[in-house]
């Protein structure tokens, strides 16, 4: 019988300039989705999901796919024209975690692939949120004369609970990057959604108010300049809008809770409350707990629960009640409260509480 070499050698015939090697999903046993990059508009900007080779000095996602969390996903060759198609096999791969570092599967060399055929990994991806690093290698016929080596390749998978939604549609690589390793271990919606309001509170930086990446803002919306937003060397900081228009990018990145952006009132006249005692995100000397004043605030609701609040920019701090941070309080009792030390509203001092626009906003989003 022959060795793997020897019958791939039978076929050193076979061209294989610019094959692929690309992502597929077993029917009926999983799904990917779309990905773009974030740094130009569509279509420039999609991602081209493929285990791609990786050389040194290249970016760890340099070759992104995401999938639904629990599928059973594999690879196949793309063969470009004038490649005379042949047999490939994996030489290896292993999947594991980039958080936990847990791994999912390890498996040593394939069996010899037909040039139509697709090879499925040795386990389904993990049921939950999460990053995950595969890297193996795959060897493809070469052209007359060249040695039949195998090629190293990595892929990060961003491991979702469902399809992107509006308005991560593809969703955002850059975006991917946080969500899943920040929701990391979530295994629905509303734990996943839990987990982003905690780490955007922990490691975002409020910075007093001052709109930062915001542009075109009415009572019926504003664009959002995610890219700079991203680029950001004190990422992620920004004023209210920032943090709520981001929250809502992150759960719809990874299919949590369908969030949008609702304001406390009009961000037009001389409407203004004072706020009870608040623990704003970010550590810097301004961002003590503290009571104050606002013309308006700006927070991610969920139209499907009656507008619950997930308010990743602020937490509840004592004497105000309820102490802590925001997961899904109800918005116009729990959340507002409306007198001293309960609830975010002490008074309103010209004004009244009305949350505009009335079924909240899906922020646009620009790369410039």
């Amino acid at each position: 019988m022959k060795s793997i070499f020897g019958l791939l050698l039978l076929f050193c015939m076979a061209c294989a300039h610019g094959v692929r090697v690309v992502f597929v999903a077993a029917p009926g046993q999983g799904q990917l989705h779309d990905l773009r990059w974030g740094l130009t508009p569509l279509p420039g900007d999609a991602v081209d999901q493929q285990w791609g080779v990786f050389q040194q000095g290249m970016r760890e996602d340099q070759f992104p796919v995401c999938a639904t969390a629990g599928s059973q996903i594999g690879v196949k060759i793309v063969w470009e024209t004038g490649d005379t198609p042949g047999p490939w096999f994996i030489g290896y791969s292993i999947c594991k975690s980039t958080v936990s570092g847990q791994t999912f599967w390890f498996e040593g060399i394939s069996a010899i692939h037909g040039p139509n055929d697709t090879h499925w990994f040795a386990s389904t991806l993990p049921a939950w949120v999460d990053r995950l690093d595969l890297t193996g290698a795959v060897t493809i016929p070469q052209p007359s004369g060249l040695p039949i080596t195998p090629k190293v390749r990595k892929s990060i998978i961003f491991n979702v609970l469902s399809a992107p939604f509006n308005p991560m549609t593809p969703a955002w690589v850059n975006v991917l990057n946080s969500s899943t390793v920040w929701a990391y271990g979530s295994a629905n919606a509303v734990q996943a959604t839990t987990s982003l309001v905690s780490a955007l509170q922990s490691r975002g930086t409020y910075n007093g108010g001052f709109n930062s990446y915001i542009s075109s803002a009415n009572d019926s919306g504003e664009t959002f300049q995610l890219r700079r937003f991203l680029q950001d060397p004190l990422y992620p900081y920004g004023e209210c809008n920032e943090f709520a228009d981001y929250m809502v990018c992150m759960s719809s990145s990874i299919g949590a809770l369908d969030l949008v952006s609702q304001r406390s009132n009009s961000i037009f006249g001389s409407v203004y409350f004072t706020f009870n005692t608040i623990d704003p995100a970010g550590t810097n000397s301004g961002n003590n707990p503290h009571r104050g004043q606002w013309h308006y605030h700006q927070i991610p609701v969920q139209p499907s629960a009656n507008f619950a609040v997930w308010d990743g920019c602020l937490n509840f701090y004592p004497p105000t009640v309820p102490a802590g941070p925001i997961y899904g309080l109800a918005r116009d009792t729990t959340y507002r409260g409306g007198s001293t030390d309960i609830g975010l509203v002490d008074h309103y001092n010209i004004g009244g509480w009305v949350p505009t626009p009335a079924a909240g906003f899906i922020p646009n989003l620009t790369t410039n």
